[in-house]
């Protein structure tokens, strides 16, 4: 008698995913970060366990337009049923099967954007603080220190300034934990004129110990993951027509707090009560 064994057969699909960042701990981590959340669901759905890897593990407080997540399960789950299983402030919004040996962390570039409100900062030197990083050095004073490699290529770095906004743009095979946010606290830096490209360029290319403090999260985005061998990932619109619903519904709350503050700024500035406490 011949016996016939099951055999356990699984598939890979890498997702594309977006996030609201200020409503997590992080990508990584415990019970608030994005992936518990996403992998919470997929075990769910795949009736086991699974193991998410993911292309950027983003901090605290930064957001994603397009992060990586690559899964092995049982079945294909549709992005339709994922989502609807997730918070609003998270979406899938594309998928593709992969190879089994696809690892959303070998990424041929990965773009980051840095948002922040102009306070009379000087463009142009903020442009020659940025050239300084673009290609291969030594960034040893711009990371954590947990034993990751110190050397990192930088592709690109472009500063614009639109609306009372400056943006700085990052383009890179990869970067360090904090290392993005640490290089913008310093570009910053030299744009108001606390840091000169001189001291700048010592911090660079050095074994000495320069540390420089990291620039505050939120206004960080994850744009953009690129592959040497691309997924063929399919959109669903559906996703994103969803994801910018939320959106503007953020801005509305954003915009009406932001006069709040200022009202309550101006008040606290120019001594509201005067002193008068019968009022």
């Amino acid at each position: 008698m011949v016996f016939c064994y099951p055999v356990s057969m699984t598939v890979r699909i890498a997702y594309l995913v977006m996030y609201d960042g200020s409503a997590f701990n992080g990508f990584s981590g415990g019970k608030g970060s994005v992936e518990h959340v996403i992998g919470r669901v997929l075990s769910r759905l795949n009736g086991s366990p699974v193991r998410l890897e993911k292309a950027s593990r983003t901090d605290p407080g930064v957001s994603a337009l397009m992060n990586v997540v690559a899964v092995d399960l049982s079945h294909e789950l549709k992005i339709g049923l994922i989502n609807s299983k997730l918070p609003r402030q998270v979406r899938v919004w594309g998928a593709a099967q992969v190879p089994p040996s696809f690892n959303p962390r070998k990424a041929m570039q990965r773009t980051y954007i840095y948002f922040s409100p102009s306070m009379g900062e000087d463009l142009e030197s903020m442009r020659r603080a940025a050239a300084v990083f673009v290609g291969r050095h030594d960034l040893r004073n711009y990371m954590i220190r947990d034993g990751s490699p110190t050397v990192v290529e930088m592709h690109e770095v472009n500063v614009e300034e639109i609306n009372g906004t400056i943006s700085v743009e990052f383009k890179g095979r990869g970067f360090r934990n904090k290392m993005l946010r640490k290089i913008m606290h310093a570009i910053l830096m030299v744009g108001r004129g606390t840091l000169s490209i001189d001291s700048l360029r010592r911090t660079i290319d050095t074994e000495e110990d320069i540390p420089m403090p990291p620039h505050q999260p939120h206004g960080l985005v994850l744009k953009e993951v690129r592959y040497e061998n691309q997924p063929s990932f399919s959109i669903d619109r559906a996703a994103l027509s969803y994801f910018a619903r939320y959106l503007k519904g953020r801005l509305t709350e954003i915009n009406a707090m932001s006069a709040s503050y200022e009202l309550m700024l101006r008040g606290a500035m120019d001594g509201y009560w005067n002193g008068d406490s019968s009022t």
